[in-house]
């Protein structure tokens, strides 16, 4: 999708032109990706497609003058995934902007709590060649500044935000995972909510999620868009918590914070409104060897909420287990269904490469989004293939939304395990089921 200038006015980050007392504070997280396309054009270099997705708060006071920016340069630097010098810059990459999005809030009628939240997704997207190399690459981009009044940072309009992913040495063909959800606009103090920040794999490899301390970086108040630096400074400087917080306890002491390792499924509860600032890291790994890492820096806002309770995933009908495991051949069907004990409306969707043909095939098969009054049910259906088995479970996130003042989501993220046929040595006659790995046909 072309850019819309229609959707926004100004906005993005800011020039270096901008004077010091005019420097930017609407920087709200993003996450940096790349995608494998192989030598396409042929002159002995590795294709990669890279993107550099922003959130942006649409109502700073900065918006004006040169924003939205038509490009900006993420600096790529050639190193290990964990190293132990600074980095040589192999080459700068100019990102013409490509799209811009608006973050929905979904407010029902009458319903004005957030509505003062505007956030914008902004997409710069471009394609590199890059030389074989046996250690990797690295790439960076670092902005300066983070929003006045975040709580849990300790001068939060004097710290940067640094975005970082790494690529594996070139002959290990990968592409990083994609983040399947967009960031939620706000949450509720005292309530416990989910964010789903599920990545998914194309290449199937093992991702592990974490919480991590976010990067700053080299930008200031200052010098709010530097170039990429000639060298980058390893390891990048990381933000300043303020007391009483850190990456695991980023709503402090009261808080709670948690993530599931294998999913990327997190969950927070903050006895305080304001902003607050998270880091999710993703790392990467094929046959027990890590071979990229990739994060998303997220800006949280709380605020105050009239009560609303979430839906909830019901055991009507079977629904309830998320966890299966079938052999590769069989199939599997199962119900999903959601409940609303305020009886608002909801809306339920599910995402998943499985559900593409273009990269599972068999893929599976589901009814969605389905909408209803107070319950909302689809039915799951995968008749998997012979080849399909794997030591790690295929994901898909389930989100079900209700239409109450303001809207609750609950996020489900569902794994099922195929594991690869184990038959007999010798199978007679016509074959109906996948032939063994040791087996003969």
């Amino acid at each position: 999708m072309g850019f819309n200038f229609a959707k926004i006015i100004l906005v993005i980050l800011c020039s270096v032109g901008l004077s010091t007392s005019a420097y930017c504070t609407h920087l709200m997280g993003g996450s940096l990706a790349y995608e494998y396309l192989g030598d396409t054009d042929n002159d002995g270099d590795y294709n990669y497609r890279i993107t550099f997705k922003t959130y942006i708060n649409c109502n700073s006071p900065f918006w004006g003058g040169g924003f939205p920016e038509p490009n900006l340069e993420i600096g790529i630097y050639e190193g290990s995934a964990n190293p132990t010098v600074n980095l040589p810059r192999i080459t700068t990459l100019n990102m013409p902007l490509s799209d811009s999005t608006l973050v929905q809030l979904n407010l029902s009628n009458n319903c004005t709590v957030g509505s003062s939240v505007c956030i914008y997704e902004i997409v710069y997207e471009e394609i590199v060649d890059l030389p074989v190399s046996f250690t990797g690459y690295h790439l960076y981009y670092n902005r300066c500044c983070r929003n006045a009044g975040i709580i849990n940072l300790d001068i939060p309009d004097d710290e940067g935000m640094s975005f970082e992913a790494y690529i594996p040495p070139t002959l290990v063909n990968n592409s990083s995972p994609i983040f399947s959800d967009m960031p939620v606009p706000f949450l509720c103090i005292g309530d416990t909510q989910s964010i789903i920040n599920t990545a998914f794999d194309l290449d199937g490899d093992q991702l592990i999620f974490s919480l991590v301390h976010p990067y700053n970086g080299d930008a200031d108040p200052g010098n709010s868009g530097p170039p990429p630096p000639n060298n980058l400074t390893w390891p990048i400087s990381l933000v300043t918590y303020s007391p009483g917080y850190n990456e695991n306890s980023p709503f402090g002491p009261n808080g709670y914070s948690y993530i599931n390792a294998a999913t990327g499924y997190s969950e927070y509860f903050s006895p305080d409104t304001g902003k607050f600032v998270v880091a999710v890291e993703i790392k990467e790994y094929r046959n027990n060897q890590l071979i990229g890492i990739t994060r998303r820096d997220l800006q949280l806002q709380i605020l105050d909420c009239p009560p609303n309770p979430a839906p909830n995933l019901s055991p009507i009908g079977g629904s309830g287990q998320t966890i299966y495991s079938i052999e590769e051949g069989d199939s599997i069907c199962f119900p999903i269904t959601f409940s609303d004990d305020g009886g608002d409306s909801l809306y339920m969707e599910l995402s998943s490469p499985i559900f593409d043909t273009s990269f599972t095939n068999p893929a599976a098969t589901v009814t969605t989004p389905v909408i209803g009054d107070s319950l909302v049910t689809t039915q799951f259906c995968w008749a998997t293939g012979c080849g399909q088995g794997k030591n790690i479970p295929y994901l898909f996130t389930v989100s079900a939304r209700d239409d109450g003042c303001p809207p609750k989501t609950a996020d489900e993220v569902y794994e099922i395990t195929i594991t690869p046929f184990v038959g007999p040595s010798t199978i007679f006659g016509n074959p109906s089921v996948c032939p063994g790995d040791s087996g003969v046909v």
